[in-house]
């Protein structure tokens, strides 16, 4: 009987220890993957931040072009405005969900427009 009760006891004990082992590999395994998300994620920020700022620097030729020929034919100011309030509601889209990128690069396109609305004001 007692033969019997010591291999009980350690089965119990290699149970324990195996529960306890793969408990710890999962939190290892999920400590990894979520370090490894958390940097893929940082990485996709910075490059969609990067890729959404050429928008805004791409409508700079537009803005030069206003600028030089003091004209701005062919811009519609309902547009225009419709971009700006568009672009604004982006903004605070991505302030309440903490979205560095929607808030910069459309902060970025709220400035483009109201500097085209500004030319049509001054040359229209």
């Amino acid at each position: 009987m007692s033969l019997m009760h010591g291999i009980g006891q350690h089965h119990h004990f290699t149970e324990k220890h195996k529960h306890s082992f793969f408990r710890r590999l999962g939190e290892r395994t999920r400590n990894f993957f979520h370090r490894e998300e958390a940097a893929a994620k940082r990485n996709l920020d910075r490059t969609i931040l990067w890729i959404g700022s050429l928008g805004p620097l791409m409508a700079v030729p537009q803005i030069l072009n206003v600028i030089k020929h003091e004209s701005t034919g062919g811009l519609s100011m309902v547009s225009e405005i419709a971009f700006v309030i568009i672009a604004t509601f982006w903004v605070f889209y991505g302030a309440f969900h903490r979205e560095r990128p929607i808030v910069l690069v459309n902060i970025g396109w709220v400035m483009v427009h109201l500097v085209l609305i500004s030319g049509m004001v001054l040359y229209g």
